[in-house]
């Protein structure tokens, strides 16, 4: 693995190799297990992306209420102080979904194309506080941008994970370092961590902790191990590091030794500096616009209702696709469809796809706490299409309204 930089062109000039690690010598052990990490990743993703459908929707109520509840209250009420506890408990459980999904083959994947540099700059500040005022952060950053294409919030959970990793390594103080760099992967070793040949964008997490043994090491990424067995900690953290390290194209490596501590290197695909969007200064339409809200959960509708007032003239309802097909056939102007993706009978893509014929210029928003629909994972969402995953907050709804609205 031959480490670069990037330069004001964007080209890349070599530097010093860098060793691959003694563990990954044996190429056939290590692809066969990570054959095994992907099929234990794809059974327990199915069966947590269903249990996360029925809760997120759960959590969609308890979140959109209690910000309602925290609006229309003073904060001398104590009904606003139960509902500000009430709404951490339900973010508790959000943050637990958010694991759930975050390798679950049934979620929709919206990666941007991100500076790398600016990603670890912006986790920094989370990182020390869960690091703590014993454990002194080092930060080494290349020079130039070296951008990959991630989900940002997905990334910053994975650095965070590692972060109190490390603290939990490092009771008597340590250090905790991060660094970028950019190297080429050849295939010999992309095969040995089970990954593409190419150049990465390498985020290095390095502790002075106490090391892991030869027992842990064989484990570190399975599901539900941990060496952790209080503070009820799940032992789902690396593991799901991996699956969102791997779902970004990239993979995870780590070096180790008892009593001098543990480096894992995240290695993600180096893509091209993004252009500028065409539609980057487009600014929202004046005045409000008519939405047709289409969920079968009464409850989650009667919340969406009650969310999308204040942003729209008029707002329709339906239970199922086919409803919100007639209503769009007698309604004259819609300007927004939000729709849940699973729902009984035609799903919410296949309702996007006819009432986009109906209603030329519609725009259309999906929102799912969980669907299994491949085609809307394997498609670029369209201009006038997003997708929103539950549950999520009055002002994420807002913003997204305001930004599928835009001119």
């Amino acid at each position: 693995m031959t480490a670069k930089h990037p330069s004001d062109h964007g080209a890349l000039k070599s530097t010093d190799p860098v060793e691959v690690p003694a563990y990954l010598q044996s190429a056939d052990q290590s692809a066969l297990t990570a054959a095994v990490l992907a099929q234990k990743m794809d059974a327990i993703s199915r069966m947590f992306g269903g249990i996360a459908r029925d809760l997120n929707n759960s959590l969609s109520l308890v979140l959109g209420y209690c910000d309602f509840l925290l609006e229309q209250t003073d904060r001398e009420n104590p009904i606003h102080r139960y509902a500000a506890e009430i709404k951490t408990a339900g973010e508790q459980a959000v943050d637990l979904t958010r694991h759930l999904m975050s390798f679950s083959v049934h979620r929709v994947f919206q990666p941007v194309v991100m500076d790398a540099n600016g990603l670890v700059k912006e986790a920094v500040d989370t990182i020390r506080h869960v690091l703590g005022k014993d454990v002194d952060l080092k930060v080494s950053l290349l020079p130039e941008p070296c951008f990959v294409k991630v989900e940002p919030a997905d990334i910053t959970r994975v650095l965070v994970q590692f972060a109190g990793n490390a603290r939990d390594a490092m009771p008597n103080r340590g250090t905790f370092s991060i660094a970028t760099t950019v190297s080429d992967l050849p295939k010999s070793a992309a095969k040995s961590v089970g990954t593409a040949p190419g150049t990465y964008v390498s985020i290095r997490i390095a502790d002075t902790g106490t090391g892991m043994d030869e027992a842990i090491r064989m484990h570190i990424f399975e599901p539900f191990f941990s060496t952790k067995s209080h503070n009820g900690h799940t032992g789902i953290g690396l593991f799901t590091a991996y699956a969102v390290v791997k779902r970004c194209g990239g993979t995870i490596t780590f070096e180790t030794q008892i009593g001098k501590g543990t480096a894992f290197t995240i290695l993600l695909p180096l893509v091209e500096r993004p252009r500028a969007s065409a539609h980057a200064a487009e600014k929202p339409k004046s005045g409000k616009a008519s939405v047709l809200i289409v969920e079968d959960d009464k409850h989650v509708r009667g919340l969406l209702c009650q969310m999308l007032s204040p942003l729209a003239d008029s707002v329709i309802e339906a239970g199922n696709a086919q409803e919100a097909l007639e209503l769009l056939g007698k309604t004259k102007h819609v300007d927004l469809l939000i729709t849940d993706m699973v729902m009984p009978g035609m799903n919410g893509r296949e309702l996007g796809e006819r009432a986009a014929k109906l209603k030329p210029g519609l725009r259309i928003l999906y929102t799912s706490g969980y669907t299994d629909d491949e085609k809307l994972f394997a498609d670029e969402l369209a201009l006038r299409a997003r997708f929103l995953q539950k549950p999520f907050t009055l002002q994420q709804l807002h913003h997204m309204v305001r930004e599928l609205l835009a001119h």
